[in-house]
């Protein structure tokens, strides 16, 4: 090992542990400084995976997907390097290297799990040995970073036509725009979907982030619309179709907020799942997981007895408890997210309380206008208050104001959010739920806020 590299690893793991000591996480600097040093730290570390790395992008889902997969992994006694904290890019995955490694920089583990940010995809790809690549999903999202969605596709599509014969190509049947991404590259290609259309609807959804058919620019023709635009389709020009997937769920019920069964299908078997997940996207996370899982060589039996161990990811749909009173916490970040939570709320037949936490730093993208795009008129019927926060708090105050919210259940703006979350929990009565429905930074202000009254055993960790 050269002196570049020795150094490198002694800067990064000393930033690392002095930034713990300071109650700072340390997911990104250790491995920013690291790779100052040497621009090649990344691809030192990724060449010591002894089986094989896996790359997990996409706009909605990446974080479920890859701590499914880890648990899948886990189970089965494979270890593995993940950057668990959820800082993709470069830095991130070079900090989890750094937290696994020794103080020689020796890397001991079967595989990596990372999840990368959309945009970073093709610089990961170039430093990190990697046998398997899957892509979730493409919406729009943070348009003051990334564009329009063709920006991320263009990008995407110029890296998996580069990847080699031998690599797992992982995609979401049910994407239109990821679907077509398996037609012009050499890779080994898996899809996945879902195979039960009692779970979608025939109506059009009012926010479609995939129209038209990318082999001919004719409107596609949806047979099913699951959740946004992933659903059934076909071109009725050149005939385009969904592909079959390899790994689809069907025979979908779904109880409440924290409770969905399906049956798995891979291959010619199917086993029957309960999961404490809900939506239908969090089944697509799961489904993604099982074919990565399967590209690997694991059998149905294993990767069962890895998904009984599943459980919610902070703020992803995790429950907590505080004071008898129940928070939910679902992550918002962009329309078709948002809007996918509001529909999983509505199995929750009661009326809700909801704390809706809006900020536009860099992480969350700087642009809200997105708001006006959530389906917000939902809220009318369900809701019994809405506390409203962040630092465009009062842009929400008046997408809702357009919604026609009745204006004796909006509560006026509270940018902190401290005294957001308590002002919300002192409506609650005993074992009732605040459902809590923050953007990326303001989930982790929250996780603070939560820290601070003594939750601590978050799955963040």
């Amino acid at each position: 090992m050269n002196l570049a590299i020795t150094s490198s690893i002694l800067a990064g793991k000393l930033i690392s542990k002095l930034t713990k000591l300071g109650g700072n996480g340390g997911t990104a600097l250790p491995g920013l400084v690291s790779t100052r040093l040497n621009p090649k730290l990344l691809s030192y570390f990724s060449k010591q995976i002894t089986k094989s790395s896996v790359l997990i992008t996409g706009t909605n889902g990446k974080t479920t997907t890859s701590r499914t997969l880890g648990t899948i992994l886990a189970t089965n006694q494979m270890s593995y390097v993940h950057n668990r904290a959820g800082s993709n890019l470069l830095r991130g995955i070079t900090t989890a290297f750094l937290e696994k490694s020794n103080w020689d920089g020796k890397v001991n583990n079967d595989y990596g799990i990372f999840e990368v940010d959309e945009f970073v995809l093709p610089q990961a790809l170039e430093q990190i040995k990697t046998k398997v690549v899957v892509i979730n999903n493409l919406f729009r999202d943070q348009l003051d970073r990334y564009g329009e969605i063709e920006t991320v596709w263009s990008r995407w599509d110029k890296s998996v036509r580069q990847v080699d014969k031998e690599t797992f190509l992982v995609l979401n049947a049910d994407d239109p725009n990821v679907s077509f991404l398996g037609k012009n590259t050499r890779a080994k290609v898996l899809y996945y979907g879902i195979e039960d259309p009692t779970q979608g609807s025939t109506l059009t959804p009012d926010v479609l982030d995939a129209q038209k058919c990318r082999e001919c620019g004719t409107e596609l023709d949806f047979e099913v619309f699951y959740a946004s635009h992933m659903g059934v389709y076909q071109c009725p020009k050149c005939h385009l179709m969904r592909p079959h997937p390899h790994v689809s769920a069907s025979n979908i019920k779904i109880s409440g907020v924290d409770k969905v069964s399906f049956d798995l299908s891979l291959g010619e078997n199917t086993i029957s799942l309960s999961l404490p997940l809900g939506g239908i996207f969090n089944i697509y996370n799961i489904l993604a997981a099982v074919t990565v899982a399967a590209s690997l060589g694991l059998d149905l039996k294993a990767i069962s007895l890895g998904l009984s161990k599943v459980q919610p990811v902070f703020g992803r749909g995790e429950k907590l408890q505080i004071d008898n009173k129940n928070l939910y916490i679902a992550l918002v970040k962009n329309p078709s997210g948002f809007n996918e939570v509001l529909k999983l709320l509505s199995y929750e037949p009661k009326k809700k309380h909801l704390l809706i936490i809006i900020n536009d730093l860099i992480a969350d993208g700087r642009d809200v206008s997105w708001l006006w795009d959530v389906d917000f008129e939902k809220l009318k019927d369900t809701t019994l208050n809405v506390t409203l926060s962040g630092l465009r708090a009062a842009d929400l105050a008046l997408r809702l104001k357009y919604a026609h919210l009745d204006s004796r259940i909006v509560s006026p703006v509270q940018t902190n959010i401290a005294e957001a979350l308590r002002t919300s929990l002192e409506k609650l009565k005993s074992g009732e739920t605040l459902y809590v429905l923050p953007t990326y930074t303001a989930m982790l202000q929250l996780r603070k806020e939560l820290e601070s009254k003594g939750l601590k055993n978050f799955s963040l960790d």
